[in-house]
């Protein structure tokens, strides 16, 4: 059983994953594109070409680039592409940091 302050914790983890959830959904026109580590570096500006995007900027590491699209579906069509995961853009403005200097 769970006492009452490990059901608080559990609720309040539960919350915070939901919150992070919702932030990191891809929305607009700009998106996070992280692909496989182990790829060739120039694998994912093929992937965001095949989904029909442009390059944008890479992050902290090769397999971590922002693309653009004016399309509604570029999330699932980068994903469809070969992309391991599409995020929020906002969340590559850390990533970013690593090149500025």
């Amino acid at each position: 059983m769970l006492t009452g302050r490990s059901f608080i914790v559990l609720n309040f983890c539960v919350f915070l994953l939901l919150i992070f959830s919702v932030w990191a959904l891809p929305n607009g026109r700009f998106v996070l594109v992280l692909t496989d580590p182990d790829a060739a570096p120039d694998y994912p500006l093929s992937v965001i070409a095949n989904a029909g995007g442009e390059f944008v900027a890479q992050g902290r590491f090769p397999w971590m680039t922002v693309a653009h699209s004016e399309a509604p579906d570029f999330a699932a069509r980068l994903a469809s592409a070969g992309a391991v995961l599409v995020l929020n853009h906002q969340l590559a403005l850390g990533c970013l940091e690593g090149n500025q200097g």
